[in-house]
């Protein structure tokens, strides 16, 4: 699938991080034409409201742009990760999955056929 891209977040994800986390989510907007993109967070032991706001506002602006945009959270149910996006309600915006495979799963389940299944 040409157009999905997995950006891979590790470590403490806080105001201290702010600049990476807005550098690297920026990439999400320069790619432009990624329509699917995946966010593992597998590897972050603990992250703050720095993080959300700056996806939500990625989201938004891309969303202008791209319509048919997919971004998946990969956030292990075990741990307060994924708890902070439920409690912030953004599992209702941004699926949350176990891990990636299970995420791609999910995008190549929406495709049309033609789109899903490789020429």
């Amino acid at each position: 699938m040409d157009n999905l891209r997995v950006i891979e977040f590790h470590g403490d994800i806080d105001i201290v991080a702010k600049d990476w986390v807005e550098r690297e989510l920026g990439r999400l907007e320069v790619a432009g034409d990624e329509a699917f993109t995946i966010v593992d967070l597998t590897r972050v032991r603990y992250l703050d409201s720095t993080f959300l706001n700056a996806l939500m506002a990625v989201r938004n602006r891309m969303a202008k742009n791209t319509p048919d945009l997919r971004i998946s959270l990969v956030a292990p149910r075990v741990g307060n990760i994924r708890r902070l996006f439920e409690m912030a309600k953004l599992d209702a915006v941004f699926p949350l999955f176990d891990d990636v495979p299970s995420a791609r799963r999910s995008l190549f389940a929406v495709l049309p056929f033609s789109l899903a299944t490789p020429a």
